[in-house]
């Protein structure tokens, strides 16, 4: 976890330092095509609080008796608090290239990103130790490909998006610690 959060985090600033950013989307500009549009604009939509609001509402009445029923939300939920803190502050404008979705926030970091993040690790924790299931590589390819997707539809610069995943990967990490996994993880 440690290394990839540090990948992240040096891709950016490589990117800022080097001013890929502002290349980089305008690449993904002229690339655009159906229905791979359509695919990241549904992906938007999976990131969104339109679908993360409900979802985790109903995954905490769902397992409202385990740990996990107060962790997802929790984690999910309150990423998006400080993400919007974050942005309130930094105030980074939206990129100046046509997108295909209205973005009305601030640009870095990422709340989809940031958020997708806190949700897929703390999901991933669920499934392995309540379900035994590892999707810890799924899990991982569905935020690249969500990062990726807010780049292509251009609301963010890449930057915005690794900063924003590897901040939503410590927030995560920093719930697990904090509550501490043997006791999320408990007769599971």
């Amino acid at each position: 976890m440690k290394k990839i959060i540090i990948i992240m985090l040096i891709l950016a600033l490589v990117f800022h330092l080097v001013q890929l950013d502002l290349q980089t989307l305008e690449f993904f500009e002229t690339k655009r095509v159906q229905p791979l549009s359509s695919l990241a604009l549904a992906l938007a939509f999976l990131g969104a609080k339109e679908f993360l609001v409900p979802f985790n509402l109903v995954f905490a009445y769902l397992y409202r008796k385990t740990p996990y029923g107060l962790l997802v939300p929790l984690g999910t939920l309150s990423s998006w608090v400080i993400n919007h803190l974050i942005k309130e502050v930094i105030k980074r404008p939206r990129p100046p290239v046509t997108s295909l979705a209205i973005e009305k926030s601030f640009s870095f970091p990422s709340g989809h990103s940031m958020v997708t993040a806190s949700f897929i690790l703390l999901m991933g924790l669920f499934m392995k130790n309540y379900y035994k299931k590892d999707i810890g590589f799924y899990a991982f390819i569905y935020l690249f490909i969500m990062m990726l997707s807010r780049v292509y539809i251009g609301v963010h610069y890449p930057t915005d998006v690794l900063v924003g995943g590897a901040l939503g990967l410590i927030y995560a990490q920093l719930l697990i610690n904090y509550f501490g996994e043997k006791n999320v993880s408990k007769n599971y």
